[in-house]
């Protein structure tokens, strides 16, 4: 069974990130290696469970009813995990899945000065794998700027940010106070990975506004984004408040951006009866 649970956990985060990469880091495997347990499951059952074409994914039928069972499969998993922890003479874990961290690390400053008996694990993704870990009983707490309509969770509003423009000190908009649509033209765009909401946000500005000749370059993490754009090739949309030093860069507001963009804490209102993660709620209540 050891061997088909660590497949199972394979496929499940596959399935639920959509991307072999995404997964492979989430299980801090490599890719090689979770690819081999995809499929050694394959071969084990005698059945496709993902269709590849074009370095994208789609689940099969029957990969649709495995990811149902390995959802309740993980969150009994967690229930039990959970339910044995006080019993067992070990350290009590809380995961936490963050989209960004810049505004975060105050409510688990003061989480520890009350509860230093307790550790935080923290998962890092976009806003998209943020919700995914919370919902397949991966993380117990999570911040994202995705939206979660379930009663079944309950959530705290951290923030709200606008949505700027990002350069570089040597890219020729750093003279500017501001821009708006029409200046992107002939520009370079460097746009953030499919399941981040700043991508998402841009995604609804750009089909908005209609056609206008611009370069796309897509880039996977928040990282690389700020990396490209400090370069000076393009520019880049980000949330004012995600922005960690302004040092390399010029923000720039951008005057017809009608949108702006949450920091959400989602936990699930089932758990309010565990005292840790209650507590982690009120200070978040609290602090806000």
């Amino acid at each position: 069974m050891k061997k088909t649970y660590t497949q199972l956990r394979a496929f499940h985060a596959v399935a639920l990130h959509g991307n072999f990469t995404r997964a492979a880091e989430s299980l801090n495997l490599s890719q090689p290696a979770l690819s081999e347990q995809i499929k050694n499951l394959e071969r084990l059952y005698g059945q496709d469970l993902f269709i590849r074409s074009n370095k994208k994914i789609q689940l099969t039928n029957d990969a649709k009813e495995l990811l149902i069972l390995t959802t309740d499969f993980f969150e009994a998993e967690r229930k039990i995990n959970k339910f044995l922890a006080p019993h067992e003479n070990v350290a009590k874990v809380i995961t936490v899945a963050i989209d960004s961290g810049r505004n975060f690390s105050r409510f688990l400053k003061e989480f520890y000065s009350r509860h230093p008996e307790v550790s935080v694990s923290i998962r890092t993704g976009n806003s998209r794998q943020c919700l995914n870990m919370l919902t397949s009983g991966e993380v117990d707490l999570a911040v994202s700027a995705g939206e979660l309509s379930d009663n079944e969770y309950g959530r705290v509003i951290l923030g709200n940010s606008a949505i700027v423009a990002l350069v570089s000190k040597n890219h020729p908009f750093s003279a500017r106070e501001s821009i708006e649509w029409s200046d992107l033209a002939g520009q370079t765009l460097i746009l953030r990975e499919i399941g981040s909401e700043t991508r998402a946000i841009t995604d609804k500005y750009l089909v908005g506004k209609g056609d206008i000749q611009m370069n796309i370059m897509n880039v996977s993490g928040r990282e690389a984004a700020s990396d490209l754009t400090a370069t000076g090739i393009g520019l880049s949309f980000i949330s004012e408040n995600e922005i960690s030093s302004q040092r390399a860069f010029k923000i720039l507001p951008i005057t017809d951006m009608p949108y702006s963009m949450n920091s959400n804490f989602y936990f699930r209102v089932k758990d309010e009866d565990d005292a840790y993660l209650a507590s982690f709620i009120r200070i978040i209540n609290d602090l806000t």
